[in-house]
């Protein structure tokens, strides 16, 4: 695994803009960790999309779309949760549970790999 440094630092700007996006579209009494939770969670799945390489280009091809379709599912769940009114539990829940799924699933593919 190489970490690619131009291209990881454009995805860290990308998902501190999006996180700033959340807050924006958030209310108020879960605002904050809102932002904080989707910022997390697209800068991981926007670093294995963007900026690591592995050693095998296959494995590096099944990060990049497993990448992109959670940085897809991370997105709309987002800004679903900005736009409705919801608990905190059910957000750390169902958030916790994609980004769980998410690390598992590139970790898996990665040790495939070996």
């Amino acid at each position: 695994m190489k970490l690619k440094l131009i291209p990881f630092l454009i995805g860290f700007v990308v998902s501190l803009l999006l996180a700033y996006g959340f807050y924006e579209l958030g209310h108020e009494p879960n605002r904050t960790i809102q932002t904080i939770g989707g910022g997390i969670f697209v800068l991981s799945t926007v670093t294995f999309l963007l900026g690591v390489d592995f050693q095998n280009a296959r494995t590096s091809t099944n990060v990049r779309v497993v990448s992109s379709i959670f940085f897809l599912v991370a997105l709309l769940s987002h800004i679903l949760f900005a736009l409705t009114s919801f608990s905190l539990p059910l957000y750390v829940i169902a958030e916790g549970i994609m980004a769980m799924t998410y690390l598992l699933i590139v970790y898996l593919i990665s040790k495939a790999d070996a």
